[in-house]
């Protein structure tokens, strides 16, 4: 949510009682359906980057990537 600077989560109904909670986030713009995608792109980048991390760490450990 913070990423995205949208707010998320809040009050929400489990079996028709209301359970009150915390937002995540600030409400810096409305959510919107393209928020879904933004979201994905935010996922698949940072899992690239640790990935890139990850195989940088392997080859000064182990000396090599594969």
């Amino acid at each position: 949510a913070g990423a995205l600077e949208i707010r998320l989560a809040g009050d929400a109904y489990y079996f028709g009682e209301l359970h009150k909670k915390d937002y995540i986030g600030d409400d810096n713009r409305p959510v919107e359906n393209e928020d879904i995608k933004r979201a994905n792109k935010l996922m698949y980048c940072t899992a690239i980057i640790v990935l890139m991390f990850s195989l940088i760490f392997r080859a000064f450990v182990f000396g090599g990537i594969l």
